[in-house]
Order: C-alpha cells, then sequence, then structure tokens
C-alpha cells in the first residue's frame, strides 16, 4: 500500500507538470479570459514543438538506466540550448506582432517545466520524496494564487510565475554549476552528441509530427475563427 501510494504521488506530479499548460488554459478559459486562454493553446504548443526538437526520450532513458551521467548530460543539453528555443519563439512573436510580457512570461514558464521535468526523474530515482510532496505543494499554491487574482481582477501574473519558475529551476542549480566546470571542448560534445542522438531518432520524428500538427492546427483555427471561438475547440480537444 505504501509503495503504490508513492507510485501514485509520483505519477501526479508527472501529470500536473506535463498537463499544466492544459490546466493553465482551462483556469483562463472558465474566468472568461478567453483571448488569453486561447494565446496559452497556441503558446504552449509552439513551445512544446520548439522544446521537442530538442527533447528526445530523456526521462525514459535516465529511469531506464538509472544514470546519473545521463541525468547530468540532459540537464545541461536543456538549459545551454534556452538560448536557441528562445530566439526561435521571439522571432515568431515578432512576425506575428505579438510580442508583449504575458508571452515572454508564459515561455520561462513552460521551459522550466521542461527542466523541471527531468528534475522529478532524479528525485524519483533518489527516492527523494520531501522534493516530490513540495514539488505538487508548489503547483496547488501557484493554481490558488493564479485563481484569487483573476477573480479579484488583480495584475500579478508575473509575480507568481517567477515564484513558481525559480522553485521549479533552484534544484537544478546546484548540479548545473557542478556541470560547469567540466572543460568546455567535452561540454560540446556532450550537446552536439545530445542533438544528433535526439534528432535522428524514430521516436522524436512521430511524437514532433504529432506536436506539429496539433500546433498548426491551433493555429490554423485562431487565424480563421477567431480567439473567442477558437479556445471552444481547444478545450473540446484537450478534454
Amino acid at each position: 500500500n505504501l509503495y503504490m501510494k508513492k507510485i501514485n504521488i509520483i505519477s501526479l506530479n508527472y501529470f500536473l507538470n506535463g498537463f499544466f499548460p492544459t490546466i493553465l488554459m482551462f483556469i483562463y478559459f472558465f474566468n472568461g479570459e478567453k483571448i488569453k486562454a486561447s494565446e496559452i493553446g497556441v503558446l504552449s504548443s509552439l513551445i512544446i514543438v520548439l522544446l521537442s526538437i530538442f527533447s528526445s526520450n530523456r526521462r525514459n532513458l535516465i529511469l531506464s538506466h538509472n544514470s546519473k551521467k545521463i541525468f547530468n548530460e540532459t540537464l545541461l543539453f536543456r538549459i545551454v540550448f534556452l538560448i536557441p528555443i528562445f530566439l526561435l519563439y521571439v522571432i515568431y512573436l515578432l512576425f506575428f506582432e505579438i510580442l508583449s510580457n504575458f508571452n515572454i512570461i508564459i515561455f520561462f514558464l513552460f521551459f522550466s517545466l521542461w527542466i523541471n521535468e527531468i528534475l522529478l526523474v532524479r528525485a524519483e530515482i533518489d527516492k527523494k520524496m520531501k522534493k516530490i510532496y513540495l514539488n505538487i505543494l508548489f503547483f496547488i499554491i501557484y493554481f490558488i494564487l493564479l485563481q484569487f487574482q483573476l477573480i479579484k481582477d488583480l495584475d500579478n501574473f508575473e509575480v507568481i510565475n517567477l515564484f513558481l519558475a525559480i522553485f521549479l529551476l533552484f534544484s537544478g542549480l546546484n548540479s548545473f554549476l557542478k556541470l560547469i566546470r567540466v572543460p568546455f571542448v567535452l561540454k560540446t560534445k556532450r550537446v552536439k552528441e545530445a542533438f544528433f542522438n535526439n534528432i535522428y531518432s524514430l521516436s522524436f520524428l512521430s511524437s514532433f509530427s504529432f506536436l506539429l500538427s496539433v500546433f498548426i492546427w491551433r493555429f490554423f483555427l485562431i487565424e480563421y475563427l477567431g480567439h473567442d471561438i477558437a479556445i471552444f475547440y481547444f478545450i473540446i480537444f484537450a478534454i
């Protein structure tokens, strides 16, 4: 029973982390913020597509091999590719003239979830249940604060997102600081290997094509139907 309880708690963590963008979209939708909800729907799809290019099935690899080396390489790889992913995202925002503080914050929030995914794997392997319970607690606090600010018509989105992002990234800081002490040549080699192993993976091609199709579908729904109508399709699809 205790073992199953731990499995359920760990699964809940992955659920909250993986479905976070969808939950966020639902919260805005049910609070009458249809435009922002639809923006979250499209931009989350775009960000997930960009992240998937540099992602591969690293979570399962770390778990199956119980490998600290793969974890370190993945953490380094994801942090290094923050810059090119962010630049591609900003180019998209500029091209469609939707650059705003809200949309920039959305990116860094979802990026922190991407990092948190592998930090959760490390916590699961090391049996650090405190980190896993804290993770759930912070997600719940975040959603409560977000709901409160929407009800009260406050404008603290930046603050509560910074609060969550710092928590999600904090436990990976120590590991990252250790990694950057490695000679630059070795780091470059690791990044290149991780990138090419990912791009030439069949699992990458399969998942990437699905994620890309979701983004294209959402993008054209907004283009042809507008935010107010497209969001209903997003919500139904999410359910």
